[in-house]
């Protein structure tokens, strides 16, 4: 009998050193790929089961690097990115830049060695193609990553087992700018054309565009305005029929839009419904040699806007330029014809004018 007491002691002494198990983590809505605004606002999420307590890290993969950082260091990875709720189950990035399209994502819940992964979806920004191999990327296995705690991420094989993915990038491409009802000519570094009128230009990878939009011989009526890219561009000046445009970065549809005799002059369209804005909230941006576009403004030397709205700036006359100073700091987007900012407060911008030529950006 005691014999059989002590068996039962040892036994229950075993039993009790073994750890109950921890109930499985499942994943019942994984987060989805998401198209926003660049300088906007994005939120991704996931939803689980037996989450809570356990470790959460999204993870970010740069598809031309291949290289891979967590949501809570991402902000130093990333100039300009503010990263709300890193290791929840719902991550919000704020002014995302539009250098993250294509990006990479998906979270780790659970242990660096173990867990669960959830699916890996894309960071899109508004207007660009999502890249070619998008399945190829979103279907290679999760890259391996240093954690907040200074540890790399695992698969539970040891580092030497870890798997890396490094995302091919898509190759660069030539700039490309096409001409609507308009005459396209080249310009050389002086600032002179060269060759003759074209319908399309193309320019080298690793290059900028600088090329003279002017309306064909014969146009009847005058020139209301051009547009480039979208972006509005007023003549400075009667009787202007050509515009000269130095370091545009990227392929862009050039287009006119011309007065002709008898057209009245058109009126604004009309500003579409709004929710109303709390007038507090309201901010001044003001441009010196330039002008922006946003919210209630277009192609403006000053106006108001909500705080966080984006804006988008331009050179006035033309797309010569150093750089510009925002809120007296140092020169930035130096040889950008146009750049996108996302305003915080009363803001002033000063483009530097341009020393290597005087000629006139209108004729």
């Amino acid at each position: 009998m005691k014999r059989l007491l002590s068996l039962l002691l040892i036994l229950c002494l075993t039993l009790g050193m073994i750890p109950l198990a921890h109930a499985a983590i499942t994943v019942t809505e994984q987060p989805e790929t998401t198209t926003v605004k660049a300088g906007g606002n994005v939120t991704f999420r996931f939803k689980g089961k037996n989450v809570s307590g356990s470790g959460i890290t999204w993870y970010f993969i740069n598809p031309v690097t291949g290289e891979t950082t967590t949501g809570k260091k991402l902000s130093s990875v990333v100039p300009g990115i503010k990263v709300a709720n890193a290791n929840s189950p719902k991550i919000t990035l704020k002014r995302v830049p539009e250098s993250m399209h294509g990006w990479i994502l998906y979270c780790h819940i659970g242990r660096k060695s173990g867990g669960v992964d959830t699916d890996k979806v894309m960071l899109l920004i508004e207007g660009k193609e999502p890249p070619a191999n998008m399945a190829e990327l979103l279907a290679a296995p999760p890259a391996a990553a240093d954690d907040d705690d200074g540890g790399a991420k695992s698969d539970g094989a040891g580092d030497s087992d870890a798997i890396f993915v490094t995302a091919t990038p898509e190759p660069p491409t030539p700039i490309v700018i096409t001409g609507s009802k308009v005459e396209l000519y080249q310009l050389d570094r002086s600032g002179d054309i060269v060759g003759t009128a074209q319908t399309e230009l193309t320019f080298p990878v690793g290059s900028s565009a600088n090329f003279y939009v002017k309306l064909p011989e014969g146009t009847e009526g005058t020139l209301q305005y051009f547009t480039i890219g979208g972006i509005r561009f007023d003549p400075e000046g009667d009787n202007v029929t050509g515009m000269a445009v130095r370091g545009w970065t990227t392929s862009a549809a050039v287009r006119a839009k011309v007065l002709k005799p008898g057209d009245e002059t058109p009126t604004p369209a009309p500003v579409a419904t709004e929710e109303p804005v709390d007038e507090s909230s309201l901010v001044t941006v003001t441009c010196t040699y330039c002008r922006f576009t946003g919210w209630h403004n277009t192609f403006s030397e000053s106006g108001k806007v909500p705080v966080g709205s984006t804006i988008t700036v331009a050179a006035s006359g033309g797309m010569i330029s150093k750089g510009y100073s925002i809120n007296g700091a140092k020169a930035s987007h130096r040889d950008e014809a146009a750049f996108q900012l996302v305003v915080e407060g009363d803001t002033t911008i000063v483009m530097e004018e341009q020393k290597a030529s005087t000629k006139s950006l209108w004729n």
